[in-house]
């Protein structure tokens, strides 16, 4: 007698020692869960991580970590993914916390979780880093002092909301050559300068999408009878309904061995099993989504072009204006313009001054 998998009773959880059926070198043999399970975690021994327990000694984990890795390769390059979850607790303060470390690189290294050995961190409670950058709740921090930036020339966040100031830093302790600002950069300078209005130009840009061809389970719809129970008239009574549904479409195929010959039972009879169908069919993804952003608004500011040309002007380099090297997009730091600013009213004050005792 034939019986499909998919009808067997269902186990339970599994433990270490129940025994499982593989096929190894075209040979049926038995494993444990335990063994299949050290089985995947080493299926890479080229720049492998170090064994578990060294994991478990060294890091003090109270349960070994669980370790996927998979080796990728092409002609130009090979490279590594790992995933590794484990759990820690210090001894110190006995406060528990877990991690999941995953990397995709040219190299894997051994025994370590350092941010060298790692692209994504989740630590908890309440930490993720990304390639050095963290984020938490007391908010998001680079990998050192003055790293990376926020957006790019090409890549602008639309909307900044803060509670206060968007730029803190300006403590004296963090600059040299400090000097008044110079009388090139005071009413002059100011004068120079065409405040405009304007319309950011509209985007857009159509949705990316990718065709793959995929396979669908075949389906059939039956009728069947199902049996509840329900309360009525204060007696509880079994009640037949039909119903239809959908179900998995089998065939029933031959099993063979690894030289390709029918199985047989005992009685000399081919072992079948029933095996499910597909169709096959295509079906479309989208990679970016389509981008229709219309601005109607006006606005006012300065254009960058503008201001570079006032400060060749005054004969001063400022980093007011800033460029992007690889884009060549021009830009402004706003901030930089109160100090023009302030300096041109303390000109036109000065003035004032003098009219006045006149």
């Amino acid at each position: 007698m034939t019986v499909p998998i998919s009808q067997l009773p269902a186990a339970p959880t599994v433990n270490g020692a129940d025994i499982v059926p593989i096929v190894q070198s075209g040979q049926t043999r038995r494993t444990t869960v335990d063994g299949l399970r050290a089985g995947l975690a080493c299926l890479d021994t080229t720049n492998s991580f170090t064994a578990m327990a060294q994991w478990s000694v060294t890091y003090n984990w109270n349960f070994a970590p669980i370790v996927l890795k998979r080796a990728l390769s092409n002609a130009s390059s090979a490279k590594q993914v790992a995933f590794l979850l484990g759990g820690d607790s210090s001894a110190a303060t006995g406060a528990e916390s877990w991690a999941i470390y995953l990397r995709h690189d040219a190299a894997i290294q051994s025994g370590t979780t350092s941010s060298a050995n790692t692209n994504l961190e989740v630590i908890g409670p309440g930490r993720l880093m990304v390639n050095g950058l963290s984020l938490s709740a007391t908010g998001i921090q680079p990998a050192a002092d003055g790293a990376g930036g926020l957006g790019t020339a090409s890549r602008r966040w639309g909307d900044v909301w803060a509670a206060n100031g968007t730029i803190q830093t300006s403590d004296a302790r963090d600059k040299r050559d400090v000097d008044m600002l110079p009388e090139a950069l005071g009413l002059g300078f100011i004068e120079a300068l065409k405040p405009v209005v304007f319309r950011f130009l509209d985007e857009r840009r159509p949705a990316v999408t990718e065709t793959r061809p995929v396979k669908r389970p075949r389906t059939v719809r039956v009728t069947v009878e199902r049996e509840t129970v329900a309360n009525i008239d204060g007696l509880w009574r079994v009640v037949r309904e039909t119903v239809e549904e959908d179900r998995p479409e089998t065939e029933t195929a031959v099993l063979h061995d690894a030289e390709g010959r029918p199985l047989l039972d005992t009685a000399g009879r081919p072992l079948t099993a029933e095996v499910p169908l597909f169709d096959e069919a295509e079906e479309t993804i989208v990679l970016t989504p389509a981008v229709e952003r219309v601005h109607r608004r006006l606005h006012a500011g300065l254009l960058a072009q503008d201001v570079k040309a006032a400060l060749d002007a005054a004969g001063v380099d400022l980093g007011l204006f800033i460029e992007d090297t690889e884009t060549g997009r021009l830009g402004l730091r706003h901030d930089e313009l109160l100090a023009p600013l302030i300096r041109a009213v303390q000109e036109l004050a000065g003035r004032v001054r003098a009219l006045e005792a006149a």
